[in-house]
C-alpha cells in the first residue's frame, strides 16, 4: 500500500495514475499496488454542526504549535521571526520530505494561506466535513474516479469521531455497495484481495529506478482491520473499497 495525503481530487488522480504507471513499467500488476489517501472525517447531522466541530478543534491549536507544525514539515527553517497571520517567507531546498513540502506549498499558494491558516489546514489534513452522506459522497467519488483504492482513516479525536463514522457513514457506504458486511478471510493479504507471491519470485528489477518505486510502496497495517481503515477484502463478487481492483468500473461491495 502507498499512503498519501492529497488535497484535491485532480492531484489525487494524477498521483494515483503516476504510481500505477510506474509499477506497471517494472512488470508489476498495478492493481496489486493500492493507493490509500488520508481521510479525516468530521461527521454530524448537519453541515453546520460538522463545521462547528472542526472550528472547535482548530481553536485548541496553540500559536507555538502552529508555527512548529509548519516549519518542521515544510523545510529546515525558523519561523519565529515571522507573524503567524502573515504569508510564508521564501522557502528553499530542504532535507525533509519533498513531497510533503510540495503539498503544503501548493496549498498555501493556491489558497493564499497565512502561516496560521496553513498550520490549521495541516492539523486536519484529509478533512472531510459534513453529513454522513457528504462523507460517503467524497469516498465514492474518489474511489470511482480512480483517485483512491481505499482510505487511511485518521479520526481527529476519539472516541466520538470514530463512533460517528461507524454508526452513520459505514451504513451509508454499505447501502451504496461500497463497504462489506463481514470479512471473508483471516489475513491482511486476504482482506485486501492480494495474491500470495510465488516462492523465489523476484518482482523487482535490479535497477536504481526500480528501487525507487519499491521504496515508494510502503506497506503498513496499523490502521487495517479496525475502525481506522477502509480496507477491502477478497472473495467472490464485486470488490469493496480498499481491496485490489478486479473490474474496470471499480465498483464495490461493502466491507468491515
Amino acid at each position: 500500500m502507498v499512503f498519501t495525503a492529497q488535497t484535491t481530487l485532480a492531484g489525487a488522480q494524477a498521483f494515483y495514475a503516476d504510481i500505477k504507471a510506474r509499477a506497471a513499467a517494472y512488470g508489476r500488476d498495478s492493481d496489486h499496488l493500492l493507493v490509500w489517501p488520508l481521510l479525516s472525517p468530521f461527521v454530524a447531522s448537519t453541515r453546520e454542526r460538522a463545521r462547528a466541530r472542526l472550528a472547535e478543534l482548530q481553536e485548541l491549536v496553540h500559536d507555538d504549535v502552529a508555527r512548529r507544525l509548519v516549519q518542521d514539515n515544510i523545510g529546515d527553517l525558523d519561523l519565529s521571526g515571522y507573524p503567524l497571520d502573515g504569508p510564508l517567507p521564501p522557502i528553499g531546498a530542504t532535507n525533509r520530505s519533498r513531497s510533503r513540502q510540495e503539498l503544503m506549498l501548493d496549498l498555501a499558494r493556491r489558497e493564499h494561506l497565512t502561516i496560521r491558516q496553513l498550520a490549521l489546514r495541516f492539523t486536519t489534513a484529509g478533512a472531510v466535513v459534513g453529513t454522513p452522506e457528504d462523507v460517503a459522497d467524497h469516498i465514492e467519488e474518489w474511489f470511482t474516479t480512480r483517485a483512491a483504492d481505499g482510505f487511511n482513516v485518521s479520526f481527529p479525536y476519539l472516541p466520538g469521531a470514530a463512533e460517528d463514522f461507524v454508526d452513520h457513514v459505514v451504513p451509508e457506504l454499505r447501502r451504496r455497495g461500497l463497504f462489506r458486511h463481514a470479512y471473508e478471510t483471516t489475513t491482511l493479504r486476504g482482506h485486501l484481495g492480494l495474491p500470495r507471491p510465488r516462492a523465489g519470485a523476484r518482482p523487482w528489477a535490479d535497477t536504481e529506478d526500480a528501487v525507487g518505486v519499491r521504496d515508494a510502496a510502503i506497506v503498513g497495517s496499523a490502521n487495517i482491520g479496525d475502525s481506522a481503515g477502509i480496507g477491502g477484502g477478497g472473495g467472490a463478487g464485486p470488490r469493496p473499497v480498499g481491496a485490489r481492483r478486479r473490474d474496470g468500473a471499480g465498483t464495490a461491495e461493502g466491507s468491515r
